[in-house]
């Protein structure tokens, strides 16, 4: 499978990012402008798509040992990618829009927008993939948005750290 360099190399972006995050939580100075409810949730966001990062990454070369056809493969990886993320992409965006809603703040429209038009093109790729078109690039690309998603919310969550973040008072 010669696809393995970049899966490895996109699990260890995900663990760069995480474990950054980590660290920029504990050093990072306390924004008073962002309620701790909000960044603890922002903290968890980033965790947990950095989590199904590492973990898609793996799963095609777990399944290696399956000695299945390739194309079966990457469709069986395709299927078990499209579900895992999608239970995490719903949990984790209506756990955000919970909490923010406690502390009496929106989310920008903006920030919506984008995480909903990479979460559309992820399902969209993963479901091309588990009915066999191209499984195995349809699999990288949405695994490359998982990868984008990470690094929008550290950015969001560096952000909010520092400056207050975007969210607004309803």
């Amino acid at each position: 499978m010669e696809q393995s360099d970049f899966l490895t190399t996109s699990a260890q972006i995900a663990v760069g990012l995480a474990g950054f995050t980590g660290v920029a939580s504990v050093f990072g100075r306390d924004s008073s402008a962002v309620p701790h409810e909000v960044q603890s949730e922002r903290l968890r966001a980033m965790i947990e798509a950095a989590q199904v990062a590492v973990v898609f990454a793996l799963v095609p070369l777990l399944l290696l040992d399956l000695n299945l056809a390739e194309d079966v493969l990457w469709r069986v990886a395709c299927g078990l990618f499209l579900t895992g993320w999608t239970a995490v992409f719903v949990i984790t965006v209506r756990r955000g829009f919970k909490v923010l809603r406690n502390v009496g703040l929106k989310a920008d429209r903006s920030w919506r927008a984008i995480v909903g038009v990479l979460g559309a093109m992820s399902f969209g790729s993963l479901f091309a993939g588990v009915v066999g078109l191209r499984p195995s690039n349809l699999y990288l690309l949405a695994l490359l948005f998982q990868l984008v998603l990470c690094a929008l919310f550290f950015y969001r969550f560096f952000l909010s750290m520092h400056s207050g973040g975007s969210a607004t008072r309803s």
